[in-house]
């Protein structure tokens, strides 16, 4: 694993949890359109963190600084999309999960 940027936080940092942090991957169908996946993402106030790789896989991100439980409905609204094939969460908001208590 490589760390890009500057995600690195230690324990001790005050920072709140940010847009970084509350990642989701997802895979739509095959034939949708940029468009399309512009349209859902907006839907949600996300952005292409990465991606597609060569599984079609993409992992976004959100354009304001949401908490987890947040996160974590956005992926409801964005598993319910007729075009999205697969949505899970990130590492970054798997790991807010644990150390929070949440629930997803």
């Amino acid at each position: 694993n490589q760390i890009l940027g500057n995600d690195y936080q230690t324990l001790s940092d005050t920072k709140t949890v940010t847009n970084s942090s509350n990642d989701i991957r997802i895979i739509f169908k095959e034939n949708t359109s940029q468009h399309a996946i512009e349209q859902i993402l907006n839907s949600v106030q996300g952005y292409i963190i990465n991606g597609p790789n060569e599984q079609l896989l993409y992992t976004i991100g959100f354009k304001k600084s949401i908490d987890t439980q947040h996160a974590f409905d956005n992926l409801s609204l964005l598993r319910r999309n007729p075009q999205v094939v697969f949505a899970e969460p990130g590492h970054g908001l798997l790991e807010n999960t644990q150390l929070k208590g949440a629930k997803p």
